[in-house]
């Protein structure tokens, strides 16, 4: 998506959520969790897929034309057609998280100014309980009110940062060995597992 189109088509918009908050969890999935977790939290063929699949019921894919939507039974689905599977999962982690995190259902205020926005059109688990109860595989993966063995975000921005202590400016710098490995040469984005490292 152009830089352009995500400012004016998200950022900018009004209404009772923050779209930049999907954004930005989008772009730190994708580049991030999504390579360093590859086998948890990837793609495709990861337990995160596996989950989504689960929720995603017997409705099939709109991008590859298995779709059987609206005609089908589902808690996870995107009608988005040139939405593929890195796309959907980026979308399921982003709305399992919100939700898990009270960002969906008006429990965090700063989150959906108190209102209840849960685009039901596409996902029903919009509180913490219903995944729970519907969606155990996500809840026990994140495991937020446990280990966090991802370290995934355990609470919602609030748009108030104190950091304390303030972080050294060199402990905020970007080390190259980790986001350009040698063996991946020059490439933004590494393939799958061979190049992300901690």
């Amino acid at each position: 998506m152009p830089h352009w189109v995500l400012f004016h088509e998200r950022i900018l918009q009004s209404g009772p959520r923050d779209g930049c908050l999907e954004e930005i969890l989008h772009m730190i999935y994708h580049s991030g969790y999504a390579r360093v977790y590859y086998d948890a939290l990837g793609e495709e063929d990861s337990k995160l897929a596996q989950a989504m699949e689960k929720q995603m019921g017997d409705c099939g894919h709109a991008y590859d034309g298995t779709s059987k939507y609206p005609n089908c039974t589902f808690n996870f689905y995107r009608t988005d057609k040139t939405c593929n599977a890195g796309c959907n999962a980026a979308e399921y982690q982003w709305v399992t998280l919100v939700s898990l995190l009270g960002g969906l259902d008006g429990t965090v205020e700063s989150a959906t100014n108190g209102n209840r926005w849960c685009p039901t059109w596409e996902w029903k688990l919009c509180s913490k309980k219903d995944i729970m109860d519907k969606d155990p595989d996500i809840y026990h993966l994140y495991d937020l009110d446990g280990a966090n063995p991802y370290k995934l975000p355990d609470k919602l921005p609030s748009g108030r940062y104190r950091p304390h202590p303030k972080p050294k400016v060199r402990d905020m710098e970007l080390n190259h060995k980790w986001y350009w490995p040698n063996e991946c040469g020059h490439e933004v984005f590494c393939p799958k597992k061979t190049c992300a490292r901690l």
